[in-house]
């Protein structure tokens, strides 16, 4: 639906309207809310709220049968989001909450298969995590997951070993296509 007097575009996901629970993106119109944003990604830049007292506040809730739609949104934007944080912490934390069964396995594997593109840098910690939990009896046990974890570990080694071969910014040149070319060969 678009406001034209407004300047506003509105988004009704699901059809929730009829169930009494709209759920609205926003644009210009809700501009003026950009400030108050910035105390919490201050808060979150220093540190002062972690993954795990946003968890709580935000996810948790979101698990339970009894969950109103609008705490199953607020949990599935929160796993969402962690997975594209692409920091090392996000990468970790995600993990944490499948071994502690916080997340349900259908959420870890989703989750650990967005791992690979959304990771920034890739670092050794990471690797030898997910490795460690890929093979671990719990994730061996659950066939599916022990196959998106194996994959999501490939393509964060190959990530690992691109990103080692060039420098930061630098841009393919014939020389390096040929290299790739011919290592996949």
């Amino acid at each position: 639906m678009v406001d034209e007097k407004r300047r506003r575009l509105s988004i009704i996901l699901n059809n929730y309207q009829n169930s009494g629970y709209p759920y609205y993106f926003w644009t210009e119109a809700r501009v003026d809310k950009i400030p108050d944003l910035l105390p919490v990604l201050k808060d979150i830049r220093d540190k002062k709220l972690n993954f795990e007292e946003l968890f709580e506040r935000v996810a948790k809730q979101g698990r339970s049968h009894r969950a109103t739609a609008h705490e199953q949104m607020n949990r599935k934007l929160f796993l969402d989001l962690l997975c594209y944080a692409g920091t090392t912490d996000a990468a970790l934390f995600i993990k944490k909450l499948y071994e502690q069964d916080r997340i349900t396995t259908s959420e870890a594997k989703e989750m650990i298969e967005s791992v690979p593109q959304n990771l920034f840098l890739v670092d050794a910690k990471v690797v030898e995590e997910y490795l460690n939990m890929f093979l671990s009896e719990k994730v061996q046990k659950q066939r599916h997951l022990a196959s998106s974890t194996g994959i999501a570990l490939g393509k964060m080694i190959n990530q690992a070993t691109v990103k080692r071969q060039q420098m930061r910014g630098d841009i393919h040149d014939e020389q390096s296509i040929r290299r790739q070319q011919h290592a996949q060969a």
